[in-house]
Protein backbone atom coordinates (compact mmCIF):
# COMPACT_ATOMS: atom_id res chain seq x y z
CA UNK A 1 0.00 0.00 0.00
CA UNK A 2 2.69 2.25 0.83
CA UNK A 3 4.51 1.79 -2.44
CA UNK A 4 1.10 2.21 -4.23
CA UNK A 5 0.91 6.01 -2.89
CA UNK A 6 4.61 6.52 -3.44
CA UNK A 7 4.35 5.55 -6.98
CA UNK A 8 1.20 7.38 -6.92
CA UNK A 9 2.33 10.74 -6.12
CA UNK A 10 5.82 10.16 -7.93
CA UNK A 11 3.61 10.12 -10.68
CA UNK A 12 1.52 12.95 -10.22
CA UNK A 13 4.63 14.96 -9.23
CA UNK A 14 6.46 14.25 -12.17
CA UNK A 15 3.39 14.60 -14.83
CA UNK A 16 3.56 18.45 -14.65
CA UNK A 17 6.97 18.44 -15.36
CA UNK A 18 7.00 16.12 -18.36
CA UNK A 19 4.13 18.06 -20.40
CA UNK A 20 6.38 20.77 -19.91
CA UNK A 21 5.78 24.66 -18.87
CA UNK A 22 4.31 25.90 -21.85
CA UNK A 23 2.23 25.45 -24.36
CA UNK A 24 4.29 24.84 -26.91
CA UNK A 25 6.40 22.55 -25.28
CA UNK A 26 3.11 20.32 -24.22
CA UNK A 27 1.96 20.31 -27.66
CA UNK A 28 5.16 19.47 -29.24
CA UNK A 29 5.43 16.82 -27.02
CA UNK A 30 2.09 15.63 -27.80
CA UNK A 31 2.69 16.58 -31.75
CA UNK A 32 6.05 15.86 -32.19
CA UNK A 33 5.49 11.62 -33.82
CA UNK A 34 2.90 13.43 -36.18
CA UNK A 35 5.11 16.71 -37.34
CA UNK A 36 7.62 13.49 -37.98
CA UNK A 37 5.33 11.53 -40.08
CA UNK A 38 4.11 14.79 -42.36
CA UNK A 39 7.74 15.72 -42.51
CA UNK A 40 8.69 11.58 -44.19
CA UNK A 41 5.55 12.21 -45.99
CA UNK A 42 6.27 15.84 -47.65
CA UNK A 43 9.73 14.35 -49.29
CA UNK A 44 8.16 11.00 -50.72
CA UNK A 45 5.35 13.57 -51.82
CA UNK A 46 8.33 15.24 -54.11
CA UNK A 47 9.03 11.70 -55.91
CA UNK A 48 5.37 9.84 -55.70
CA UNK A 49 5.57 6.26 -55.63
CA UNK A 50 3.65 3.59 -53.73
CA UNK A 51 4.41 2.34 -49.92
CA UNK A 52 6.77 -0.46 -49.53
CA UNK A 53 3.87 -1.63 -47.95
CA UNK A 54 0.31 -0.98 -47.60
CA UNK A 55 -1.66 1.39 -49.67
CA UNK A 56 -0.49 4.67 -47.21
CA UNK A 57 2.92 6.21 -47.17
CA UNK A 58 1.25 7.82 -43.48
CA UNK A 59 0.01 4.51 -42.03
CA UNK A 60 3.91 2.92 -43.28
CA UNK A 61 6.27 5.51 -41.24
CA UNK A 62 3.44 5.89 -38.28
CA UNK A 63 3.97 1.56 -37.60
CA UNK A 64 8.06 3.12 -37.58
CA UNK A 65 7.48 6.50 -36.10
CA UNK A 66 5.26 5.98 -33.06
CA UNK A 67 6.88 2.39 -31.30
CA UNK A 68 9.73 4.54 -31.98
CA UNK A 69 9.11 7.17 -29.43
CA UNK A 70 7.80 4.88 -26.97
CA UNK A 71 11.33 3.11 -26.60
CA UNK A 72 12.83 6.40 -26.82
CA UNK A 73 10.69 8.60 -24.73
CA UNK A 74 10.87 5.53 -22.28
CA UNK A 75 15.17 5.02 -22.29
CA UNK A 76 15.47 9.09 -22.07
CA UNK A 77 13.28 9.55 -19.19
CA UNK A 78 14.47 6.54 -17.04
CA UNK A 79 17.93 6.98 -17.85
CA UNK A 80 17.73 10.78 -16.71
CA UNK A 81 16.29 9.69 -13.20
CA UNK A 82 18.76 6.92 -12.43
CA UNK A 83 20.08 9.76 -9.64
CA UNK A 84 21.13 7.22 -6.92
CA UNK A 85 22.34 9.73 -4.33
CA UNK A 86 18.53 11.23 -4.58
CA UNK A 87 16.98 7.98 -4.69
CA UNK A 88 18.29 7.03 -1.31
CA UNK A 89 17.58 10.22 0.39
CA UNK A 90 13.55 9.07 0.09
CA UNK A 91 13.27 5.94 1.94
CA UNK A 92 9.90 5.39 0.81
CA UNK A 93 11.05 5.49 -2.99
CA UNK A 94 12.55 2.44 -5.02
CA UNK A 95 13.75 1.91 -8.14
CA UNK A 96 10.58 0.03 -9.26
CA UNK A 97 8.28 2.84 -7.60
CA UNK A 98 10.51 5.56 -10.01
CA UNK A 99 10.76 2.93 -13.65
CA UNK A 100 6.63 2.35 -13.25
CA UNK A 101 5.90 6.04 -12.68
CA UNK A 102 7.99 6.94 -15.70
CA UNK A 103 6.60 4.32 -17.96
CA UNK A 104 2.72 5.15 -16.93
CA UNK A 105 3.76 8.83 -18.45
CA UNK A 106 4.79 7.85 -21.42
CA UNK A 107 2.17 5.48 -22.03
CA UNK A 108 -0.03 8.02 -21.23
CA UNK A 109 1.50 10.32 -23.24
CA UNK A 110 1.98 8.05 -26.04
CA UNK A 111 -1.49 7.02 -26.36
CA UNK A 112 -2.03 10.53 -26.83
CA UNK A 113 0.41 10.73 -29.74
CA UNK A 114 -1.46 7.55 -31.47
CA UNK A 115 -4.78 9.21 -31.10
CA UNK A 116 -3.43 12.43 -32.85
CA UNK A 117 -1.93 9.96 -35.82
CA UNK A 118 -4.56 8.43 -35.99
CA UNK A 119 -6.84 11.46 -36.82
CA UNK A 120 -4.61 12.89 -39.00
CA UNK A 121 -4.19 9.58 -41.34
CA UNK A 122 -7.97 9.59 -41.12
CA UNK A 123 -7.90 13.61 -42.19
CA UNK A 124 -5.07 12.32 -45.09
CA UNK A 125 -7.99 9.88 -46.61
CA UNK A 126 -5.93 6.84 -45.19
CA UNK A 127 -7.48 4.25 -43.60
CA UNK A 128 -6.28 2.96 -39.83
CA UNK A 129 -6.69 -1.02 -39.26
CA UNK A 130 -5.51 -3.66 -37.21
CA UNK A 131 -4.75 -6.55 -38.30
CA UNK A 132 -3.73 -8.73 -34.75
CA UNK A 133 -4.45 -6.75 -31.48
CA UNK A 134 -2.26 -9.29 -29.67
CA UNK A 135 1.08 -9.17 -31.74
CA UNK A 136 0.60 -5.24 -31.56
CA UNK A 137 -0.02 -5.62 -27.31
CA UNK A 138 2.89 -7.87 -27.51
CA UNK A 139 5.39 -6.03 -29.67
CA UNK A 140 4.56 -2.23 -27.20
CA UNK A 141 5.22 -4.79 -24.46
CA UNK A 142 8.48 -5.39 -25.80
CA UNK A 143 9.57 -1.82 -26.73
CA UNK A 144 8.89 -0.66 -23.04
CA UNK A 145 11.05 -3.67 -21.89
CA UNK A 146 13.92 -2.77 -24.29
CA UNK A 147 13.41 0.71 -23.40
CA UNK A 148 13.55 0.20 -20.11
CA UNK A 149 16.51 -1.83 -19.75
CA UNK A 150 18.35 0.45 -21.94
CA UNK A 151 17.58 3.25 -19.48
CA UNK A 152 18.49 1.73 -16.82
CA UNK A 153 22.03 0.75 -18.06
CA UNK A 154 22.35 3.74 -19.48
CA UNK A 155 21.19 5.95 -15.81
CA UNK A 156 24.02 3.55 -14.15
CA UNK A 157 26.85 3.84 -16.69
CA UNK A 158 26.88 7.93 -16.59
CA UNK A 159 28.33 7.20 -12.82
CA UNK A 160 31.72 5.60 -13.94
CA UNK A 161 31.68 7.00 -17.62
CA UNK A 162 30.42 11.07 -17.43
CA UNK A 163 30.51 11.23 -21.62
CA UNK A 164 27.90 8.20 -21.17
CA UNK A 165 24.39 10.53 -21.94
CA UNK A 166 26.43 11.85 -25.71
CA UNK A 167 27.30 8.38 -26.45
CA UNK A 168 23.77 6.80 -26.03
CA UNK A 169 22.14 10.05 -28.25
CA UNK A 170 24.78 8.75 -30.84
CA UNK A 171 23.69 5.27 -30.81
CA UNK A 172 20.03 6.35 -30.17
CA UNK A 173 20.28 7.95 -33.61
CA UNK A 174 22.06 5.46 -35.36
CA UNK A 175 19.08 3.16 -34.24
CA UNK A 176 16.81 5.55 -35.61
CA UNK A 177 17.90 5.50 -39.08
CA UNK A 178 18.38 1.46 -39.39
CA UNK A 179 15.30 0.39 -37.54
CA UNK A 180 13.08 0.34 -40.50
CA UNK A 181 10.79 3.52 -39.95
CA UNK A 182 11.49 4.31 -43.80
CA UNK A 183 11.96 0.46 -45.10
CA UNK A 184 11.28 -2.91 -45.09
CA UNK A 185 14.28 -4.89 -44.43
CA UNK A 186 13.45 -7.51 -46.65
CA UNK A 187 14.56 -5.30 -49.72
CA UNK A 188 17.85 -4.13 -48.53
CA UNK A 189 21.14 -5.42 -50.45
CA UNK A 190 22.37 -8.40 -48.51
CA UNK A 191 25.44 -6.36 -47.24
CA UNK A 192 22.98 -3.69 -45.83
CA UNK A 193 20.80 -6.37 -44.01
CA UNK A 194 23.87 -8.02 -42.39
CA UNK A 195 24.47 -4.61 -40.40
CA UNK A 196 20.90 -3.88 -39.79
CA UNK A 197 19.85 -7.23 -38.41
CA UNK A 198 21.96 -6.11 -35.61
CA UNK A 199 19.26 -3.55 -34.25
CA UNK A 200 16.81 -4.92 -32.04
CA UNK A 201 14.45 -2.26 -32.69
CA UNK A 202 13.98 -3.35 -36.12
CA UNK A 203 12.78 -7.00 -35.00
CA UNK A 204 10.31 -5.29 -32.63
CA UNK A 205 9.41 -2.36 -35.49
CA UNK A 206 8.79 -5.90 -37.91
CA UNK A 207 6.76 -7.89 -35.10
CA UNK A 208 4.47 -4.44 -34.86
CA UNK A 209 3.87 -4.20 -38.36
CA UNK A 210 3.29 -7.86 -38.69
CA UNK A 211 0.34 -7.33 -36.05
CA UNK A 212 -0.80 -4.20 -38.38
CA UNK A 213 -0.86 -5.38 -41.92
CA UNK A 214 -2.81 -8.80 -43.22
CA UNK A 215 0.14 -11.10 -44.34
CA UNK A 216 2.82 -9.29 -43.87
CA UNK A 217 5.65 -11.69 -43.16
CA UNK A 218 9.36 -10.80 -42.39
CA UNK A 219 12.22 -12.91 -43.26
CA UNK A 220 14.25 -11.14 -41.24
CA UNK A 221 12.14 -11.08 -37.81
CA UNK A 222 13.90 -12.35 -34.69
CA UNK A 223 12.10 -11.80 -31.69
CA UNK A 224 15.49 -13.26 -29.97
CA UNK A 225 17.55 -10.56 -30.41
CA UNK A 226 15.75 -7.92 -28.83
CA UNK A 227 14.85 -10.46 -25.92
CA UNK A 228 18.31 -11.71 -25.53
CA UNK A 229 19.33 -7.74 -25.26
CA UNK A 230 16.97 -6.62 -23.40
CA UNK A 231 17.88 -9.16 -20.54
CA UNK A 232 21.65 -8.34 -21.07
CA UNK A 233 21.50 -4.90 -20.58
CA UNK A 234 18.79 -5.52 -17.33
CA UNK A 235 21.72 -8.24 -15.89
CA UNK A 236 24.67 -5.55 -16.67
CA UNK A 237 22.88 -3.01 -15.29
CA UNK A 238 21.91 -5.05 -11.81
CA UNK A 239 26.05 -5.88 -11.56
CA UNK A 240 26.45 -1.70 -11.76
CA UNK A 241 23.74 -0.92 -9.33
CA UNK A 242 25.27 -2.96 -7.25
CA UNK A 243 28.46 -1.63 -7.40
CA UNK A 244 27.11 1.98 -7.33
CA UNK A 245 24.75 1.16 -4.14
CA UNK A 246 28.93 -0.14 -2.72
CA UNK A 247 30.39 3.34 -3.29
CA UNK A 248 27.61 5.92 -2.51
CA UNK A 249 27.08 3.54 0.74
CA UNK A 250 30.73 3.99 1.31
CA UNK A 251 30.97 7.98 0.72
Amino acid sequence: MKSGNALLALTIRDWGSRIGHSPAEALWTLFEPTMHMLFYLMLVGLAPRRPHTGDSFALFFATGLVPYFLWQRIFFRISISMNMSTLFNFARVTFVDMILSRIIIELILWICNIIIVAIVIYMLGDRVSIANYVVVFEAVLMFIFLGMSWGVLSGFLVAFIPFWPKAANLINRCMYFSCGIFFVPDHLPPFIRDVVYWNPLLHVIEFGRSGVYYGYDSLMLNLAIPLTVSLVMIAIAAVIQHTAMERFRSS
